[in-house]
């Protein structure tokens, strides 16, 4: 059992370097030619429940190298072709990230955490060059808090939880649910929200007026969220300061 947690795909490996060596042709080559058929292999191999976990996530962190590789390289070039490709990774992340209704395994979980911190590094260092995927890049934001309504898909026999349940004997940050254990799904709410931060902080004059009312949106659905309630707090303020 410890040898097959342990075990790496070669396969996935080699795609990965392949990729990488090659990106910039995957990126100016239309994208049917290489670019989706590999990062759909990808997706598929980290979407696979009856793969290892430990395949799975080595496909999403092959999948994030390749995403992370792109933006630099095409600072240089036309406008028609940054707002593609732009586009197009970020459509990646978003499948990424988005929740499976039928599952919330923690390798699930995983997967989308990769996702989301990916999408933070991308805006960290390039998100000045972006002039185009806004939208994408908050409906991808949006899923973290999507994912709370479908918690009990992740396990069947479990019972309800409540709402919410304030105990003021409760201690530890980010803990919302009844008793003192935090939500599974708070490490979506923790990883996604720093993006939200950084745009509403860095990059709000690069969002169109209808971007701006779906960040609008965003915050509010973070600050109604209970999986962490210091982020709902937190967002509250922000949607303060953006008004």
């Amino acid at each position: 059992m410890a040898q097959r947690q342990n075990e790496r795909s070669f396969a996935v490996a080699k795609l990965g370097s392949v990729a990488i060596l090659n990106i910039r042709r995957l990126v100016l080559s239309d994208r049917e030619v290489a670019w989706t058929p590999i990062t759909s292999h990808l997706f598929a191999v980290q979407s696979f429940p009856e793969a290892a976990s430990n395949i799975r996530l080595q496909a999403a962190d092959v999948l994030d190298h390749m995403i992370l590789s792109v933006p630099k390289l095409i600072n240089n070039m036309d406008e028609t072709l940054q707002s593609r490709v732009q586009t197009q990774i970020i459509e990646v992340l978003r499948r990424q990230a988005a929740p499976d209704l039928a599952t919330q395994t923690s390798t699930d979980l995983e997967v989308r955490k990769l996702g989301f911190e990916t999408l933070f590094k991308i805006l960290e260092n390039n998100g000045h060059s972006f002039i185009a995927g806004w939208k994408l890049i908050l409906d991808v934001l949006r899923t973290a808090c999507k994912a709370s309504a479908n918690e009990a898909h992740s396990d069947p026999g479990a019972t309800p939880k409540p709402h919410l349940n304030y105990d003021s004997g409760t201690k530890g940050k980010g803990t919302s649910k009844s008793g003192n254990k935090p939500s599974k799904l708070s490490i979506l709410v923790r990883n996604s929200f720093p993006s939200l931060q950084l745009i509403c902080t860095d990059f709000l004059t690069a969002l169109t007026l209808e971007e701006l009312r779906q960040c609008i949106s965003v915050l509010a659905e973070f600050a109604q969220q209970t999986d962490d309630i210091n982020i709902a707090l937190t967002s509250g303020g922000l949607l303060w300061q953006v008004s």
